[in-house]
C-alpha cells in the first residue's frame, strides 16, 4: 500500500463502495468489535466493484463529508497477523486482509486493504462467531452494508461461469510491483566517465612529460611508423572538448619503426623514450575513442523511455497459443530497428559485453516467468570474441551494425507492423497456466510517454477476444 495514495484518501474521498472510515480502530478487546470488523470484511469481500477496498481508522466524518483527523489509539492495535488470523478462522472461502499503519500531521492511522485478488465470492462466516450466525453474509453497497439479494448470487454465478476460461490481461512493473498500470522509466546508463576522464588526463599528463630521445633514422630494417590524421584529431577533439593544451610536438614519435618478421610478431625498434611514447600515445588513442564513443552512445540512450509490460491469466483455465498484440502511437513508439547503434569505436565492446541485453530485457521480479521465445535465436556464425580462424579477417563496421541489429531483432520478438497513426506489436506465448503471469519479449521503447497502451489477445480456448487498455500511473 503506497502511503501517498492512503494520504490522499484520507484527506479527500468519501465513503463509497470501495472505502469506509472509522473514527477508531477496531477495539479486539470489546466482543462486539470483533463482530463489526468481521462484518465490514465480509460486506467488502463481496462487493461487485472490481479493484481494492480499503477501511481507513482513525477519522471520524461527518455528514458534510468534513472530517475529524484523530488518529487511532495504539493500545488497540494488534499485529497484521492477527486480524488475518481471526478472518482465516470465521470465513469461507479465505479472504486475504492486509494491514498497514501510516503516520499523518503526527498521528497514526490503521488501513486495512481487502485486495481486489480476493475473487472467490459469496463469502460467508464458517461458523458461529458470537451473535453472528454460521452462513452470515452481506454485501458493500455504496456507503452501506446490505443483506444479499438472489440478483448478487446470480452475478457472482455469472463470473464464475466465464472464470471457467482463461482470463488474459496485459500488467505493468509499477516501483517493482505488479500493477494494473504502467510505470515509465527513462535509461540513465552510464560509464564512470569522471573516473575514465582521470586516466585520459593523466596519461596525457605522462605523454608531455617525455623528453624524446630520437633514434637514426637511417635503420637498415623496419618500416617508419607515423600517427594516422584521423586518431590525431580524435585527440585534439577531446583536448578541444575539455580545455586540454597540446604542444606542437606532442604528436611528435621520433624515429620509431615496426618490423613484422615471416614466423614472428611485430617488434618496435627505437629509443625507449620514443617506444614509450608511441605506447602511450596509442593507448590514449583507444581510450579517448571509447570515451567519446560511450559519451555519444549513451547520449542517444538517455533520451529514451521504456515501459516493462506483462501477461497474467486471471481465469481458471490453462489456455494456448496466446496472441497478443499492442496498439501505439507512431509519434509515441520507437520502432526496434530505430534502436541507437554504437559508433565503431565501441560496437564490438557493446556486443562482447551484451550490453543489449541490459538495456532491453525485463527486469526480473519474483513471481514472473520470462517469455519463451518461438524460435531459437539465430546469430552470425563466428562469435565476434573469438579468435577468428586462419583465412578470416576481422569483420568491418557494416558486418558489426548488422550483427547489433540482427541482436536487438531477436531479443525484441515482435511482429511489427503500422498503419497511418499506429505501430501494432504483435507476439505470440505458447502457454499460460492460471495465475502465471509472464513478461513480454523485451520492453517496450519510446520516444514520448504514451498516455495508455491499447491490446487485443485472442488464444485457443478463449473464443472471446480480450480487448483493453492499461493506463500510464499517475506521479
Amino acid at each position: 500500500m503506497d502511503d501517498d495514495f492512503l494520504i490522499e484518501y484520507i484527506e479527500h474521498e468519501v465513503e463509497n463502495g470501495c472505502i469506509d472510515f472509522k473514527k477508531d480502530i477496531y477495539d479486539f478487546d470489546v466482543p462486539k468489535c470483533k463482530e463489526d470488523f468481521l462484518v465490514d470484511v465480509i460486506s467488502f469481500a463481496n462487493s461487485h466493484i472490481n479493484g481494492d477496498k480499503y477501511i481507513i481508522t482513525g477519522i471520524k466524518l461527518h455528514k458534510d463529508n468534513s472530517r475529524d483527523f484523530n488518529g487511532i489509539t495504539e493500545s488497540k492495535i494488534k499485529d497484521g497477523a492477527d486480524y488475518q488470523s481471526i478472518v482465516n478462522d470465521n470465513i469461507e472461502p479465505n479472504i486475504v486482509v492486509d494491514f498497514k499503519i501510516i503516520e499523518y500531521k503526527n498521528k497514526k492511522y490503521g488501513i486495512f486493504r481487502i485486495g481486489k485478488e480476493n475473487q472467490d465470492q459469496p463469502y460467508l462466516l464458517s461458523k458461529q462467531f458470537l451473535n453472528l450466525q454460521k452462513g452470515f453474509i452481506r454485501i458493500r453497497k455504496g456507503q452501506k452494508n446490505e443483506n444479499i439479494t438472489r440478483r448478487d448470487f446470480d452475478l457472482y454465478y455469472k463470473i464464475k461461469d466465464l472464470n471457467d476460461y482463461s482470463n488474459i490481461h496485459i500488467k505493468g512493473i509499477v516501483d517493482g510491483k505488479i500493477s494494473d498500470k504502467y510505470q515509465i522509466n527513462q535509461y540513465n546508463d552510464n560509464l564512470n566517465f569522471e573516473k575514465a576522464k582521470s586516466l585520459i588526463n593523466e596519461t596525457i599528463v605522462e605523454i608531455k612529460k617525455i623528453k624524446l630521445a630520437k633514434s637514426s633514422n637511417f635503420l637498415a630494417f623496419g618500416d617508419l611508423l607515423s600517427l594516422d590524421e584521423k586518431e590525431i584529431e580524435t585527440i585534439k577533439t577531446y583536448a578541444q572538448l575539455y580545455s586540454i593544451v597540446l604542444t606542437d610536438d606532442f604528436f611528435d614519435i621520433g624515429n620509431i619503426r615496426i618490423f613484422t618478421g615471416p614466423y614472428s610478431s611485430a617488434s618496435l625498434y627505437g629509443s625507449k623514450t620514443e617506444e614509450k611514447k608511441y605506447k602511450l600515445i596509442r593507448k590514449l588513442i583507444t581510450m579517448i575513442s571509447s570515451f567519446l564513443g560511450f559519451d555519444e552512445y549513451y547520449k542517444k540512450i538517455n533520451s529514451i523511455y521504456y515501459t516493462e509490460l506483462l501477461i497474467k491469466n486471471e481465469g481458471k483455465k490453462f489456455d494456448e497459443d496466446i496472441e497478443v498484440t499492442l496498439k501505439i502511437e507512431k509519434s509515441k513508439l520507437l520502432n526496434y530497428s530505430k534502436f541507437p547503434v554504437p559508433p565503431e569505436s565501441i560496437i564490438e565492446k557493446i556486443i562482447d559485453d551484451k550490453l543489449l541485453d541490459k538495456h532491453l530485457n525485463n527486469q526480473k521480479v519474483n513471481g514472473v516467468n520470462n517469455y519463451t521465445c518461438k524460435i531459437p535465436r539465430i546469430f552470425p556464425t563466428y562469435p565476434m570474441k573469438i579468435k577468428l580462424p586462419i583465412g578470416y579477417s576481422k569483420p568491418d563496421y557494416k558486418e558489426y551494425v548488422d550483427y547489433y541489429i540482427n541482436y536487438v531483432q531477436t531479443i525484441a520478438d515482435y511482429d511489427v507492423s503500422e498503419d497511418e497513426d499506429y505501430y501494432y506489436l504483435k507476439y505470440n506465448q505458447r502457454e499460460i497456466k492460471p495465475n502465471e503471469l509472464i513478461h513480454l519479449p523485451a520492453r517496450i521503447i519510446f520516444i514520448d510517454k504514451p498516455n495508455e497502451i491499447e491490446y487485443e489477445i485472442k488464444t485457443k480456448y478463449n473464443s472471446n477476444i480480450n480487448k483493453g487498455k492499461i493506463s500510464l500511473i499517475e506521479k
